[in-house]
């Protein structure tokens, strides 16, 4: 991490200078108070910052990464050109690594010790919750990855790498210090409140986060061993204490000021070099463009711009604003968890076809909620979507398939479609996932579609001894199998 050993590095050179000059008498020390440079932070400074950050991150190039290997977008030119055909060297994720690490989870470790006293019992929660999150999208991207002995500055600036089957189990344990610490509340002296980006200080609705988050991590472990019910069992109880309808989404909306647009609308208004609709050559639909298209899907001009790309026209579309969300976990991903659990363990497909069928809804709802930018979406379409995309009644492994793809389709825009598809591939029968996805033509093709990340060039310079050897398809995560 080295931004943060040169941030660390400087704040420790200042406190010994400060330290060599002070004066014993306290007149200088009394009159020597700068007010613009407080001693400590009072945690609703530091909130705002993480979110955003953690938000921007996502959407920036974890995303544009992930979407390119989930085949929901084509790279077109320069840089993400070459991505798409899985070219990567270790600088490639160096940003998202370091603004992981850095800007999100050293100032929300931050902010736990600012929140310790047990005065600011709602703002801990909300830390815990955070860290949980982004220890969870780490772990999905990289597998093993510093924790336990990282964020601690220059205490330890050669942090080991963690198995990434015991970090699932810690951000377990942040959601519930997160959860307990939101029912300890009620006497805290500062509660969050406009600060707070994601639910304007509603603990109760980061408590239905901290449940989407340990329902998420319960299921993608309910496959591990041929099929884990007891993990199932897990993901739906947390389900059922989660997310209600789309007004509990986790995201972070952004805005029209050009300081604060979202990363997506940055990125292509700035560069362009990836596409939505078209493919490399712009000549005809691009995978999932024309995935939506075989389906009669409604929500194509809604999450996709049916405007020609080829002239630089990006935008109009839900997640292509200057003040579209970049979204954490959603109640449509709950419902289609639901849908999934239900098929693992009791196999009742009524009622695993009813969570499928709200998900589905859920997410037509989302996406065509802003008529400035696509066409509404009436009960009667969802319905017809419905009736010509049934849950598979006669096979468990037909129906998890055909669950995974409407869920691949919701996610677009979110990292965890990447996650979806890669345990689409682990049903009987669908070896290349539903969708039935074929590596792109290049120079890595024979390798497969990427499972995981490399790791930073930095972190092979300054901590190779501790970096595990890997490539971009192996190890794989080890819910991966």
């Amino acid at each position: 991490m080295r931004t943060l050993n040169k941030y660390i590095a400087g704040i420790s050179t200042a406190a010994v200078l400060l330290t060599a000059m002070s004066c014993s008498k306290s007149f200088y020390t009394d009159k020597n108070v700068n007010p613009n440079a407080p001693t400590s932070v009072l945690p609703n400074v530091l909130l705002t910052p993480i979110e955003v950050s953690l938000a921007y991150t996502q959407g920036g190039d974890m995303t544009r990464f992930t979407g390119m290997f989930a085949q929901q977008t084509t790279g077109v030119s320069r840089q993400s050109a070459a991505y798409y055909e899985y070219i990567f060297t270790n600088q490639d994720p160096e940003a998202m690594w370091d603004n992981m690490y850095t800007a999100d989870m050293y100032n929300d470790y931050h902010l736990m010790q600012v929140c310790s006293s047990g005065t600011y019992n709602g703002y801990k929660g909300i830390t815990e919750v955070l860290m949980a999150y982004s220890l969870q999208v780490m772990v999905d991207c990289w597998g093993k990855v510093p924790y336990s002995t990282a964020l601690q500055g220059a205490a330890n600036v050669y942090p080991t790498y963690d198995d990434d089957k015991v970090l699932y189990g810690k951000v377990i344990t942040l959601c519930k210090q997160g959860i307990a610490d939101f029912n300890n509340s009620t006497n805290d002296v500062l509660l969050p409140s406009s600060d707070d980006v994601v639910y304007n200080g509603d603990l109760s609705l980061w408590t239905k986060f901290a449940h989407a988050i340990m329902a998420r991590i319960y299921i993608h472990q309910a496959q591990t061993g041929g099929g884990n019910a007891a993990m199932a069992d897990s993901a739906l109880a947390h389900v059922a204490l989660s997310f209600t309808s789309n007004s509990d989404n986790a995201q972070v909306m952004f805005g029209s000021a050009a300081t604060n647009n979202s990363p997506n609308y940055q990125f292509y208004t700035q560069r362009g070099d990836i596409s939505y609709t078209y493919d490399a050559t712009y000549s005809v639909d691009g995978n999932f463009f024309q995935l939506l298209s075989n389906l009669n899907d409604p929500r194509k001009y809604d999450i996709i711009d049916s405007a020609d790309e080829s002239v630089g026209n990006y935008l109009n579309s839900y997640y292509q604003e200057d003040n579209s969300p970049v979204e954490f976990i959603c109640y449509d991903e709950m419902m289609f968890t639901a849908a999934e659990a239900i098929l693992r363990t009791t196999g009742n497909f009524a009622n695993a076809a009813i969570a499928y069928n709200n998900g589905i809804a859920a997410n037509m709802a989302k996406v065509s909620s802003n008529p400035a930018v696509g066409p509404a979406i009436s009960n009667g379409q969802i319905a017809t979507y419905q009736a010509a995309n049934p849950l598979p009644i006669t096979s468990v492994n037909d129906a998890l398939a055909q669950n995974y793809l409407q869920e691949y389709i919701a996610e677009y825009m979110n990292p965890e479609a990447w996650t979806t598809w890669r345990r689409s591939c682990a049903v009987t029968g669908y070896p290349n996932g539903n969708p039935a996805l074929s590596p792109v033509s290049g120079p890595y093709q024979s390798d497969g579609i990427p499972r995981r990340f490399l790791y930073p060039q930095s972190e092979l310079n300054l901590n190779g001894a501790n970096v595990p050897s890997a490539t971009q398809w192996s190890p794989k995560v080890f819910w991966d199998n």
